[in-house]
């Protein structure tokens, strides 16, 4: 069984939200072909009127994925709940913005010192100091921090227990233009990029649309649309 963010998303977005829950879970395998059954709630019953069948790791269209996206990866970069946190977080800010304001927000998750040996501080580091049980990003403190540090210029780096190591970081490594989809910019590229040279994932959160991406393995794993 898997809780998915309170986040409000149409049945589209749940069901990816679960996808990415279950890979990362182990739950799910690449390769797996998946049922996605939804309805609607009508006078406190639900009733079912969609039916759709994904294969896991080839259906690009419905995941918005990338040809050849390594999906396998996100069982190996975090804990489960670290991960449903982090995911929770970015969809969340990309639905509601930061005050009513749209926002954007770069993170890695996973391989933590290779992470900081590929970048550089942006900014000082807001996170620099404080004890970990209170950077820990299953603690309420620690994610109402990255929701009023989110406007901040750079990534932020994220260890796979949860830890925020630090904000405002310059990722170096960044993919080519034609290794990420047509229409994204700078932050997506160094998004992709930096997964491409770690062990890390990352997550995007687009200010233009509130459209929320993870990269791993230098390539585009999902896109969860603000609309889904």
């Amino acid at each position: 069984m898997l809780a998915l963010p309170e986040v409000r998303l149409r049945r589209r977005g749940r069901a990816k939200v679960a996808l990415l829950e279950g890979l990362a879970a182990g739950t799910l395998i690449p390769g797996q072909r998946v049922v996605v059954i939804s309805g609607n709630a009508v006078n406190g019953e639900c009733e079912l009127d969609t039916v759709a069948v994904i294969e896991l790791e080839d259906d690009e269209d419905y995941l918005g994925a990338q040809e050849d996206a390594p999906l396998s990866i996100l069982r190996d970069v975090a804990d489960p709940a670290t991960f449903d946190s982090v995911l929770g977080i970015c969809v969340q800010l990309g639905h509601e913005g930061k005050e009513g304001k749209p926002v954007g927000m770069l993170v890695t998750l996973g391989d933590a010192e290779r992470v900081l040996e590929h970048s550089h501080q942006l900014v000082l580091n807001p996170f620099e100091g404080h004890p970990e049980r209170d950077r820990c990003v299953m603690f309420p403190g620690a994610r109402r921090a990255l929701r009023e540090f989110s406007g901040m210029d750079g990534a932020f780096v994220i260890r796979s227990d949860g830890v925020i190591v630090a904000g405002g970081r310059y990722l170096q490594e960044v993919a080519p233009e034609d290794h990420v989809p047509k229409g994204l910019g700078a932050r997506h590229r160094a998004a992709a990029g930096i997964t491409k040279s770690t062990r890390s994932i990352t997550f995007v959160v687009s200010e233009t649309t509130g459209d929320t991406r993870v990269f791993g393995g230098g390539r585009l794993l999902m896109t969860i649309e603000r609309s889904d």
